[in-house]
């Protein structure tokens, strides 16, 4: 099963839309001020 990864903060999601929905304390923004991304 794939797992995929926030950019800002490495978190490990199931999915990309559970991953893009959530709250990411690391955001550049600011913690909590965005979602988490995608690591490409």
């Amino acid at each position: 099963m794939d797992k995929f990864y926030c950019e800002y903060c490495g978190r490990d999601f199931r999915n990309v839309r559970q991953l893009t929905l959530a709250k990411c304390d690391r955001h550049p923004d600011g913690p909590n001020r965005g979602n988490h991304s995608p690591a490409l």
